[in-house]
Order: C-alpha cells, then sequence, then structure tokens
C-alpha cells in the first residue's frame, strides 16, 4: 500500500510539475506576445505621428498657396485702385478746367444738371476709394 501510495504521489508530483512547466511556458508566450504587441503598437504610434506630421506639412503648404494668391489678388486690387484714382483725378481735373475756361470744350455746357452731378459723382467714387485705401 505505501508503495502505490508512494508512486501514486510521484505521478500526481511529475503531473503537478508537467502541468507548472506548461503553465510557465504560457506565461513566457504571453509575456512574449504582450512585448512583440507593445512594439507593433509602438511602431504603428510612429507610423500614425509622420502620418500627421505629412498631413500637416500638405496644410500648412495649401495654407501658404492660398495666403501667396490672397496676396496676388491684394495686389491686383491696390494696382486697380491707384489708376482708378489716378484716372478719377484727372476726369476731375479736366471736368474743373472746363467749367473754369469755357471755351475749351465747350464749357458753357457744362453748368447743366446733369455734367454737375457727372462731377460730383466723380468726387464722390475719389472720396470713396479713398476711404477704401
Amino acid at each position: 500500500m505505501q508503495l502505490l501510495k508512494r508512486e501514486h504521489e510521484a505521478a500526481l508530483e511529475r503531473l503537478r510539475q508537467g502541468h507548472e512547466a506548461e503553465l510557465e511556458a504560457l506565461r513566457e508566450r504571453q509575456r512574449s506576445g504582450m512585448a512583440a504587441l507593445r512594439g507593433h503598437t509602438q511602431e504603428l504610434v510612429a507610423q500614425i505621428k509622420q502620418a500627421a506630421g505629412a498631413e500637416v506639412q500638405r496644410g500648412m503648404a495649401a495654407l501658404e498657396r492660398q495666403a501667396q494668391d490672397q496676396l496676388r489678388i491684394l495686389d491686383q486690387l491696390e494696382k486697380r485702385l491707384h489708376m482708378l484714382e489716378a484716372q478719377s483725378k484727372r476726369i476731375v481735373k479736366e471736368r474743373e478746367c472746363e467749367a473754369e475756361d469755357p471755351g475749351v470744350g465747350g464749357g458753357a455746357a457744362l453748368g447743366s444738371a446733369p455734367q454737375k452731378r457727372y462731377v460730383a459723382a466723380i468726387k464722390e467714387a475719389e472720396r470713396e476709394l479713398t476711404l477704401l485705401r
């Protein structure tokens, strides 16, 4: 009976050691899997950061292009404004000269109400252009 008991205990001990070895192997695989998962996660985070950085760069480049376009448009508008100011000053000066010298360009007709309104409208436009600056 003692022999049977010892054999049974020895078999149970071998079985327990076998299970412990399997359990330790499972734990090691789990640790290894977790380490691999952490590595993959870190790699994915790095890729996401890289992609986000590239997207930010593309966005910044697009904003820079838009800003350059807007500056170009503003420059064109400013040139056009200067041309209109110069043209309106020239027209006002011509009209004033014609109004002062009736012998030039039919100044007598400048006394009419529509032409006075025209000169006033040009002066008003010139004031508005000055305000737009």
